[in-house]
């Protein structure tokens, strides 16, 4: 099993949009929730292990005011 990198071991499990104030549930994969992260211009749901491994689409409306993490496979 792949260790899980220290910046991926608290995700949180929600996320708060400030531009409509809606909280969004982060999706899960591989047992650990997904994180948000751009991929190829746009901002994608990742998992912690990687967009091989599982990607989705973002429903959020103000992308600058979420906290985006840092690729996990660059």
């Amino acid at each position: 099993m792949v260790a899980l990198d220290p910046i991926y071991q608290n995700l949180p499990r929600e996320y708060n949009c400030s531009n409509c104030n809606k909280t969004r549930n982060s999706p899960m994969c591989c047992g650990h929730p997904m994180h948000l992260e751009e991929h190829e211009k746009t901002i994608k749901w990742i998992c912690w292990m990687g967009s091989t491994c599982g990607i989705k689409d973002a429903d959020i409306c103000d992308e600058t005011e979420i906290k985006i993490y840092p690729t996990v496979n660059p």
